[in-house]
């Protein structure tokens, strides 16, 4: 259930970037234009899953006090919330929601680091391996991106190199 849960997140999150790429930069919508559009309908869709499925703990467990216990602690948060949504945004209509995606794997995996570093989280050679195959691909896709005829030259030598696999030299009849 964990799993399919992920991969509902993770395909969820690149259908919005998407979307958002379409509308920032095919359409010409500004960032604040975006927002407009965009802010309603997350807005309603995460009040709907608040209400049914964190509200009634909440309320069993005495804690909707916090809110008016701590007022300016929800509106610093909810301030935070827009500022990552612009930036985002921004982000989007600069580059692309490719680099986006890749951006906030590496940004989870270098908060993963940070836990191990400064936490005493634990992480076995296998995650440490999966995890720095991962920041290797980010570093060579911008890589890629800055200079293209280096990408191209890599990837005309890997060809040959797989053609020169696929067809073995004529050997001499002896």
């Amino acid at each position: 259930v964990g799993l399919l849960m992920m991969m509902a997140s993770e395909v969820s999150e690149a259908v919005n970037l998407v979307l958002t790429q379409r509308l920032l930069q095919d359409c010409k919508f500004t960032v604040m234009e975006g927002l407009y559009a965009l802010a309603p309908p997350s807005a309603a869709c995460l009040f709907s899953a608040a209400a049914i499925l964190e509200w009634p703990a909440m309320a069993r467990q005495g804690h909707l006090e916090v809110l008016t216990q701590r007022p300016e602690m929800f509106a610093a948060a909810a301030a935070l919330g827009l500022a990552v949504n612009f930036c985002n945004m921004l982000l989007v209509q600069v580059t692309s929601s490719l680099f986006c995606k890749i951006l906030n794997t590496v940004r989870g995996i270098c908060l993963i680091y940070v836990g191990v570093l400064f936490y005493g989280e634990e992480m076995t050679f296998t995650e440490f391996s999966g995890y720095l195959v991962a920041l290797l691909g980010f570093v060579a896709y911008n890589y890629v991106q800055m200079f293209p005829n280096e990408g191209e030259r890599l990837e005309s030598a890997e060809h040959t190199a797989l053609i020169n696999i696929e067809e073995p030299a004529d050997s001499e009849p002896g």
